[in-house]
């Protein structure tokens, strides 16, 4: 799933993506109630939107695709231009 995931990024160039490991990161998993992997958590300005578990790229595929439906990407600002994953960093406040 890494790789689609990928791939999906590189497909949504102005989306933000980003993987946690929940090993690292369990603060995250908790606040996010993330107690499958891979889960997956859609956020629209700032909201979760949706999220879902389970290994399956064409599950993957059909919520970004409605979540495409919701408008541009707010966080544009913040997107790789090439379309990169990128690691999700623990904030130093809360290291």
């Amino acid at each position: 799933m890494r790789a689609e995931f990928e791939v999906l990024a590189k497909a949504y160039p102005t989306w933000v993506f980003l993987r946690a490991d929940i090993v690292q990161l369990p603060g995250v998993a908790r606040r996010w109630a993330a107690t499958r992997v891979p889960c997956y958590i859609f956020f629209w300005k700032g909201v979760e939107e949706t999220q879902f578990a389970g290994a399956s790229g064409r599950k993957l595929r059909e919520v970004l695709e409605d979540c495409s439906l919701l408008g541009p990407a707010p966080a544009a600002a913040h997107a790789d231009p090439a379309g990169r994953v990128r690691d999700w960093k623990m904030p130093k406040n809360e290291a």
